[in-house]
């Protein structure tokens, strides 16, 4: 059957999963130029430049690091790096001490080679065309306020355009009236099984029933669209799916970092409160002053308290490697990620490249680095003073659990009374039955009190119960502001500096807030999470819109700086932060008025011919962006198109079973939906790894969408992919009796669209070719996995 299983595969989609697609080229150099400056540069410079550098007059084994050119050239070996493949790449042999060892005064910390492996994958993006930097001005802060992003959110005037019949809303009046400027015409709207598919999976990761799909082309009245926008708004699904992109932004993940493998078995406590802030629409600027001071924060009620404690633990959920040498460093590089992290993902900037010199690219002078390194080096995220473990504490009890924990004492305290009385009196007759010679009498009186005994030590000794703990952060007991460490060395100690906040994004006509008491976290957050500052907004607004359009009004979501790219629609943007603001922070709402604007209705395929010549990239937004499914999206859709997805279970909770020490002895069983399957960054997932999950190591903005062999080779040949398409088939054959009834229905259920004649043609010609087996059936719904039409959203 294999083969014709092939043809049917190659025929049913015209165009599979071996379509081309890439991500635009500008996005990925723009994230690889950052990536370089923050991780890969500071390390050349201090790691190799010693031997391997014009500066030091040193070229051992004839081999440069201080230029591009100089490992594409390679020393005597040959080319030092092939870019895109680290296996085959001489300097991350040589860094793992295999073919040399380097750098030969000790080998590299398993971070630091990570960092080098994943610049070599990503194609060893360089910038150096010649030696040294090049020497920059002191930076002018006020100047630097005059780039886009660090002017205030104002709304912007609504434009009038010609076609006045086509929008919707106020967004369509702005992508409208950019598209007459160009004179490009937009598509057509999408068809309503194509519109109903595509906010299904925009909005829950899931494809609609074929219930869902006969109930909305049934209701032909004006209101039916939106009231499937309202109902998937309010689903269990929307909350699971968009925690997940927050997840990504914030670095989610069941495992330490640093190569290791020992599990986090309390993370799952911010995951499921990601999850629950989403289910109740928790403003966003809330969710962040809880992940970053939420144990400062006052409370109003014991949820409250577990909440927000639960929260912080956003801060010490980093790839960090415990248990080093060095503590200095160690605090300082968990800081500097905390710092990294924070920038990226709330304020759409790269502040971890200031840390070894002023930003190259971004009015950020290391000052302001080490200002923020201040409030984190005074934040306690740490176990002990050994850094062998992040911080946790013992879990707050609810009045109800300490009402009972008393109760329970109060018992315990009673029954040691009663007992010690008791074993008095035994002992006093014991003594008056002995004097009588007694011995009958004597010994059940000893085996009682022996027994009595027993019990009131066990009672003596009874602990109360163990409670659990919470990944989170603490203020250490004298905060204080740190010295600038030249090069980023935690020892090579410079001017101290002042905690503060970043000066670019401040008002000049408001004085910065003294921190003098405690460790600043608490004003950091109110002032990220400010609806004054110029940043968080349009960084969280551009964020939704990626997630619903396929790509930002800023292509470089966590950059808005200088090296990342410009809003291909400030106005918009600017109109989304303020319409954020207005609906207090809520992510429901802006989605809302997102979808139902008539530019997210268009229709992925036709429109203006002239499009493709006049904007290729489809910036001006004339058309829809067809879009990959996510991993998690795939893997889920696949699990609730065979009837396995475990939706019964209780929601959230422990990942991992209890005991369990190392990522590498889980197995993953489970059928809940993606979202409860832990991360290990070690260990992801076969499926998660295999399609393009977001690494845990980073800040994912935005994740890469490849198209590689093992993509194809995993849906044709995976037991997971097979055994699902049989319990598909199973499911199905209950379904109409009649074969052509029955391959619309698969079609449907699968591809939430009727199959064409041509389709149907081709699939009762394989089925009846295998006598209508419950395997053809089955490899027919496996093909259908593989098509383009599952697997991209039009």
């Amino acid at each position: 059957m294999q083969h014709r299983f092939a043809r049917l595969l190659i025929l049913s989609g015209s165009t599979l999963l071996g379509s081309a697609f890439s991500v635009p080229g500008a996005e990925v150099k723009q994230e690889n130029a950052v990536f370089f400056e923050k991780h890969i540069r500071p390390i050349l410079v201090e790691h190799c430049y010693e031997c391997h550098s014009e500066q030091a007059g040193k070229r051992k084994g004839g081999l440069l690091l201080d230029r591009k050119a100089g490992w594409e050239t390679g020393g005597d070996s040959g080319p030092a790096i092939v870019p895109g493949d680290a296996a085959d790449s001489l300097l991350i042999e040589s860094v793992h001490y295999e073919a040399y060892e380097m750098p030969p005064e000790g080998k590299l910390p398993d971070k630091t080679i990570a960092l080098l492996e994943e610049w070599v994958r990503r194609g060893a993006f360089d910038p150096r065309l010649a030696p040294g930097p090049a020497a920059r001005e002191e930076i002018d802060i006020e100047a630097g306020r005059q780039f886009w992003c660090f002017q205030p959110v104002t709304r912007p005037t609504i434009p009038v355009v010609t076609d006045k019949a086509w929008p919707l809303g106020d967004i369509d009046h702005l992508i409208l009236a950019k598209l007459e400027d160009a004179e490009i015409t937009p598509a057509p709207d999408a068809n309503r099984e194509a519109i109903l598919r595509r906010v299904t999976l925009a909005l829950t990761g899931l494809p609609p029933t074929v219930a869902e799909q006969d109930a909305f082309l049934a209701d032909q009245s004006p209101g039916a669209f939106e009231r499937v926008v309202d109902y998937l708004l309010e689903s269990d699904a929307f909350a699971e799916c968009w925690a997940r992109h927050w997840l990504d932004i914030i670095r989610y993940a069941d495992s330490v970092g640093g190569g290791g493998s020992q599990v986090l078995k309390d993370s799952w406590r911010l995951r499921d409160y990601v999850i629950d802030s989403f289910r109740r629409d928790k403003p966003l600027n809330k969710m962040i002053r809880e992940h970053i001071a939420g144990d400062l924060l006052p409370f109003s009620s014991y949820r409250e308290q577990v909440e927000q404690l639960t929260a912080t633990g956003f801060l010490v959920l980093g790839p960090h490697n415990y248990g080093g040498q060095d503590k200095d460093l160690i605090a300082l590089d968990i800081a500097d990620e905390q710092i990294d992290t924070i920038g990226k993902a709330f304020l759409g900037m790269t502040i971890g490249c200031a840390r070894c010199h002023d930003h190259k690219f971004d009015p950020i002078p290391t000052s302001d680095y080490y200002a923020l390194a201040g409030i984190f080096l005074s934040t306690k995220s740490v176990s002990n003073k050994h850094f062998s473990s992040w911080f946790t504490r013992t879990y707050p009890m609810s009045p109800e659990q300490k009402a009972e924990l008393d109760a329970g004492r109060a018992k315990d305290k009673a029954k040691i009374v009663s007992l010690t009385n008791h074993v008095a009196e035994l002992k006093k007759r014991i003594k008056a039955v002995d004097k009588k010679a007694n011995p009958a009498a004597g010994a059940s009186l000893r085996t009682e009190l022996q027994e009595k005994q027993v019990s009131l030590k066990g009672l003596q000794k009874k602990k109360p119960p163990k409670q659990p703990t919470i990944m989170c952060v603490g203020e250490v007991d004298e905060p204080k502001d740190t010295p600038i460490r030249v090069r980023g060395q935690p020892r090579n100690i410079g001017e101290t500096v002042s905690r503060g906040f970043l000066q670019v994004a401040m008002s000049p006509d408001k004085p910065a807030p003294k921190l003098d008491e405690g460790s600043g976290r608490l004003e950091l957050a109110h002032w990220i999470a400010s609806d004054e500052n110029p940043l968080t907004a349009r960084v969280l607004a551009n964020r939704i819109w990626q997630h619903l359009l396929g790509h930002g009004i800023v292509r470089s979501s966590d950059n808005f700086g200088n090296s990342g790219n410009l809003p291909t629609h400030p106005e918009l943007l600017d109109y989304l932060a303020v319409r954020l603001i207005q609906n207090g922070w809520s992510t429901r709402q802006l989605v809302r008025e997102i979808v139902l604007s008539r530019t997210w209705r268009m229709a992925s395929e036709g429109g203006d011919p002239d499009g493709d010549r006049l904007d290729i990239e489809n910036e001006l937004l004339w058309r829809a962006h067809k879009r990959r499914l996510n991993a998690e999206a795939l893997r889920d859709s696949i699990l609730m198109l065979s009837g396995t997805l475990d939706s019964d279970s209780e929601k959230g909770g422990p990942s991992l079973p209890p005991g369990l020490k190392s990522a590498i002895d889980f197995e993953f069983t489970s059928m809940k939906r993606s979202i409860y399957i832990p991360v290990f960054r070690n260990r992801l997932y076969e499926i998660f790894g295999t399609f393009d999950f977001a690494n845990p190591n980073f800040v994912v903005s935005k994740r890469f969408e490849s198209t590689i062999p093992t993509q194809s080779l995993y849906l044709m040949n995976s037991p997971f992919i097979h055994h699902q398409a049989q319990v598909a088939a199973q499911q199905f054959l209950e379904k109409p009796a009649d074969t052509a009834a029955a391959t619309r229905w698969t079609y449907r259920h699968i591809l939430c669209r009727s199959p064409s004649d041509e389709e149907m043609a081709l699939t009762h010609e394989f089925l009846e070719s295998e006598d209508f087996s419950s395997e053809a059936w089955a490899s027919l719904i496996q093909s259908l996995y593989s098509c383009v039409d599952f697997q991209y959203i039009h």
